[in-house]
């Protein structure tokens, strides 16, 4: 930039010498302030070269903060950048002073040691407003309790559909009105939303049930565990290794290759794939056999899986399905050879008659004094329902072990 200043100077081009023709005491007064208020090399004035040609000099944009337009004359008793009345003036071509650098009016881009001008990086925190809208603190306690897949040809699966159970681990009910799933399988394929309707609610210390899609030509008689009943019905499938999903407000807009595990402004995520990753929200071990549960109904706490084939009767009973009306799915049955009980585990105010079952082809032996019927002298071969009534005469209560074989 050539920056010129003419001071009623008066040039003697035949000896190349610049004389100041007196200047008034303000006038210097002026000069004086300049200099000081300017980056330290730049002078107010340049020499007349012999011949009368005026040198000028590149002065890089921060050298230049506050300066007028490149090329106005500026009387040597007025103070650069201002008018008559002292008021600053800011043309509306030139850079503009800011209290960050040197803004122009066409870019905010600002200036670099070289003098070239560099674009400002986008702030993390405007990226989260522009990709990630809605404050998801407002949902805090909502959670992705559990989470199943078929996939899209497993009719072998131990459950007839795909499932996300939510849970509300606040005292009073929550809408979801505002508040979406977003779902994919693997990295290679983009995210699925499904937005809540606006009558969507999920009571305080309770679940809402999202059903997925049921492969075609599903064996109803692989089933282990029921999702009859439902609050909402999706049209995916979820697969049965590869998934990910985030629970959080609409309007989000998720990358294919976004770490789902490091949002922290999300309500709640899941994660699950063949590939190991280390997150507390993570699976690696997924499948249509095994289903993820959140190991405790806290925000902060992790997902296990459990293998349905394998898994007792009690076991299951802690899995089955529960809607947001506290309708609870039914339990199809185990594969394991266990023994039945006709009555749960409990505290009984009258005399109860126990049936005990199993599979064709059993037999069922038991104690009541806590010995293990598979060796004990004192086992009996059940063949009728067991009465029990009380037991206060024993040091440690009626305790009844069963064990079956063929």
């Amino acid at each position: 930039m050539k920056h010129r200043c003419k001071h009623r100077e008066r040039a003697e081009t035949a000896t190349g010498r610049t004389e100041h023709a007196g200047l008034p005491l303000l006038g210097l007064l002026a000069c004086l302030l300049l200099a000081l208020g300017l980056t330290v090399g730049l002078t107010a004035c340049q020499p007349t070269q012999p011949g009368g040609e005026e040198t000028s000099r590149e002065e890089s944009p921060s050298d230049l903060p506050g300066t007028n337009d490149p090329g106005t004359d500026i009387p040597g008793t007025d103070v650069p950048g201002t008018d008559e009345s002292g008021t600053q003036e800011v043309p509306s071509d030139t850079a503009k002073p800011s209290e960050t650098g040197y803004d122009t009016d066409e870019s905010d881009s600002q200036p670099t040691e070289s003098g070239s001008q560099e674009q400002p990086a986008e702030s993390e925190t405007a990226k989260e407003d522009l990709y990630h809208p809605g404050d998801a603190s407002e949902y805090e306690g909502l959670m992705i309790a559990m989470v199943y897949g078929t996939g899209k040809k497993n009719t072998d699966a131990s459950i007839s559909h795909g499932f996300i159970q939510l849970y509300n681990a606040r005292e009073e009910a929550m809408s979801l009105n505002g508040v979406s799933l977003y779902y994919k399988s693997d990295d290679a394929k983009p995210y699925e939303q499904l937005v809540f309707p606006d009558t969507a609610i999920i009571p305080g210390n309770g679940y809402f049930l999202i059903r997925a899609n049921s492969p075609a030509g599903y064996d109803e008689s692989m089933a282990i565990l029921s999702v009859e009943d439902y609050d909402l019905a999706w049209d995916v499938y979820i697969d049965n290794k590869e998934v990910r999903l985030v629970l959080a407000p609409s309007g989000w807009a998720i990358s294919a290759q976004d770490d789902i595990t490091g949002f922290d402004d999300a309500i709640s995520v899941f994660y699950a794939s063949e590939t190991y990753k280390y997150s507390v929200m993570a699976v690696d071990d997924l499948s249509k056999d095994k289903v993820a549960v959140r190991t405790a109904l806290t925000p902060y706490s992790g997902y296990h899986t459990v293998k349905l084939s394998e898994a007792a009767t009690a076991e299951l009973n802690r899995l089955r399905t529960v809607t947001s009306i506290d309708m609870v799915n039914p339990l199809i049955g185990s594969r394991l050879n266990e023994v039945y009980f006709s009555q749960p585990a409990g505290i009984y105010e009258s005399t109860v008659n126990l049936q005990l079952s199993a599979g064709d082809g059993y037999t069922i032996y038991y104690t009541i004094d806590g010995s293990d019927p598979t060796t004990s002298s004192s086992r009996r071969k059940y063949q009728a329902a067991i009465s029990l009534a009380s037991s206060a005469s024993l040091p440690w209560g009626t305790t009844i072990k069963t064990w079956a074989s063929m």
